[in-house]
């Protein structure tokens, strides 16, 4: 009868072990990429505002798991804090799949309602850990902030720019940030402070961004296949803010695309398809 206690003590602490590695291979706590919260406001509710978070991770974690696809479903491990009231779980819908890279692109939205008073909030999603592979920043934290600016009418930036942004080797590299406001207002450009993003993050030495969102590298003296990470604010005038936690890849050079002229049809072409019928 004694030895009952210690049996059943033995089978819960392997359950608990067994939990723990299946809620951890179907996380992705680990291998973080690129990270970005923007949001808009709800019509008809000044305080009702729909958030987007894209998110970038290792297509194959967790281990012994189907890889996801576009379409697929997958949850992340971390939690999205609105800056007010409980968290949510972030449930990624893979949009975009990089087999060669060997990672995923996906999105998560959520409504969420404010009290109604005229105040910023910030909202955010943080966690370990980033990839092993950065030259700064490796295995380090990540956090991904955005500013709330309810009842002022107004909605955040957005920005189309991709979890990685290649760079020529031995070059000065300039790359204009793709980024636009749904109200018009004026955005500005900055690099996000050292530790802001993740406790003792830094950003690569040398990186500038000018307010007008115009980054800038020197890659020269660097090694084809190194990656940085880099993290951006961009503010509009109204006072809302995202952020975009992207990497850097410094790539060989390479000759440009050209545009095949003999198959293209003259000035003035005109065809007449109907449906069903196929334009080569």
């Amino acid at each position: 009868m004694k030895k009952t206690p210690n049996l059943l003590r033995r089978c819960f602490t392997l359950l608990l072990f067994c939990v723990f590695i299946f809620c951890t291979n179907d996380s992705y706590a680990t291998h973080f990429r690129y990270g970005n919260i923007t949001w808009e406001r709800v019509p008809g509710n000044p305080y009702q505002i729909k958030f987007r978070i894209t998110q970038a991770w290792r297509r194959d974690f967790p281990l012994g798991g189907p890889l996801p696809n576009v379409g697929s479903t997958v949850n992340t491990g971390i939690a999205f804090n609105p800056g007010s009231g409980s968290s949510v779980p972030i449930t990624l819908f893979v949009t975009s799949v990089n087999t060669t890279g060997n990672w995923i692109y996906g999105q998560f939205e959520y409504i969420k309602t404010y009290p109604s008073v005229s105040a910023p909030y910030t909202a955010s999603f943080d966690g370990c850990c980033r990839i092993s592979s950065l030259i700064n920043n490796p295995d380090r934290d990540y956090r991904v902030i955005s500013t709330v600016t309810v009842g002022n009418s107004n909605d955040a930036p957005v920005s189309t720019v991709p979890p990685y942004i290649s760079m020529p080797v031995n070059s000065s590299v300039s790359y204009q940030i793709p980024s636009t406001d749904p109200n018009g207002d004026m955005l500005t450009f900055s690099l996000a402070p050292n530790g802001s993003f993740g406790a003792s993050t830094v950003q690569p030495a040398g990186l500038t961004v000018s307010p007008t969102g115009v980054l800038s590298f020197s890659t020269v003296g660097k090694a084809i296949g190194q990656l940085y990470n880099a993290v951006v604010y961009v503010t509009d005038s109204k006072g809302a803010r995202i952020q975009l936690d992207l990497m850097l890849r410094i790539t060989g050079p390479s000759t440009p695309p050209v545009f095949d002229y003999t198959v293209t049809p003259g000035n003035n072409a005109n065809y007449l398809i109907q449906p069903g019928q196929t334009l080569t």
